[in-house]
């Protein structure tokens, strides 16, 4: 993600992992809720935060 629109920040990463191929995502903005985003299933990197 390298935008902080709204409709990015408020994707639901449930519904969303339902229409993707493989579950990655790199928030070039620091944007979404890293929590959120693996507890989904999602592989989830930031840039410029540590990996944890």
């Amino acid at each position: 993600m390298l935008t902080e629109w709204k409709q990015y920040k408020e994707l639901d990463p449930v519904a969303f992992g339902r229409v993707v191929k493989q579950k990655r995502v790199l928030d070039g903005r620091n944007a979404l809720d890293r929590d959120s985003w693996t507890a989904a299933g999602w592989s989830y990197r930031a840039l410029g935060r540590r990996a944890g």
